[in-house]
């Protein structure tokens, strides 16, 4: 694999135009230094954004009508804080409470999390 992420082999890593520092591909990005020289490769890897998850969780939650101790209560919580943690983004729930979330509030799992995307160094020179 050469160490570049996939969707980059393959890909040309050299530019005729030094003008342009960055190659986009579709799982990576390649920036290039003032002569064209392959600098760094970089992967678009998609990352949950937690706080902006847990604004749509409250949002749908409300557009559900249904309450933070209904929530509290159908999973089987001592205490309102998990709920309130995911309201604020400080925690998501487990994959299983995400499954159950999505069931209770009648949207895909794909409508409560907010994804953006992140770049990530893979290789150097």
């Amino acid at each position: 694999m050469d160490g570049y992420p996939r969707g980059c082999k393959g890909a040309v890593l050299k530019t005729d135009r030094p003008d342009i520092p960055v190659r986009r591909f579709e799982s990576c990005t390649i920036r290039f230094d003032h002569i064209g020289k392959k600098v760094e490769t970089v992967a678009n890897m998609p990352a949950i954004n937690m706080k902006a998850t847990g604004k749509n969780i409250e949002e749908l939650r409300k557009r559900a009508g249904i309450s933070v101790r209904e929530i509290q209560a159908a999973f089987g919580f001592a205490t309102p804080q998990a709920v309130y943690k995911w309201q604020h983004g400080d925690a998501l729930p487990t994959i299983d409470n995400m499954v159950a979330l999505a069931a209770m509030l009648d949207v895909r799992i794909d409508d409560i999390l907010v994804v953006d995307e992140y770049l990530f160094p893979t290789k150097q020179g």
